[in-house]
C-alpha cells in the first residue's frame, strides 16, 4: 500500500482503536486455531501491541521518540528488545 512521507500508525487510525483491532484479530485467529491444533499446542497470544498501547497512554514522548524507527511504522531496536522481552515471557512465563 501506498502512504505518504508523513505515514505513521495514527495515519491509519488513532492508536488505541488500531490496537483493538489488531488484538481482536489475534484472538480470533487464536480461537480458530485452538479448534484445529491439540490441547497441548493451545495458540498463545504475545500482548505486543497492549505493551506499546500502554506506553503510549502513560509516556507518549517515549512512545514516539523511542519505540520507532526513523520511519515511524517499524520497531526501533528499544521496540524490538520490549517484543522480544514480551514473547520470551509469553513462551516461558518469565521475563530473560
Amino acid at each position: 500500500a501506498y502512504w505518504d512521507t508523513n505515514r505513521s500508525l495514527e495515519a491509519l487510525y488513532n492508536v488505541p482503536v488500531f490496537t483493538s483491532k489488531v488484538y481482536s484479530g489475534y484472538v480470533a485467529y487464536a480461537e480458530v486455531m485452538k479448534e484445529i491444533l491439540p490441547p497441548e499446542q493451545e495458540p498463545r497470544i504475545a500482548p505486543v501491541g497492549i505493551a506499546y498501547l500502554t506506553i503510549w497512554e502513560e509516556n507518549y514522548e517515549f512512545w514516539r521518540q523511542r519505540l520507532f524507527h526513523h520511519d515511524n511504522v517499524h520497531a526501533s531496536p528499544y521496540g524490538t528488545f520490549l517484543q522480544g522481552c514480551i514473547v520470551h515471557h509469553t513462551i516461558f512465563g518469565r521475563l530473560p
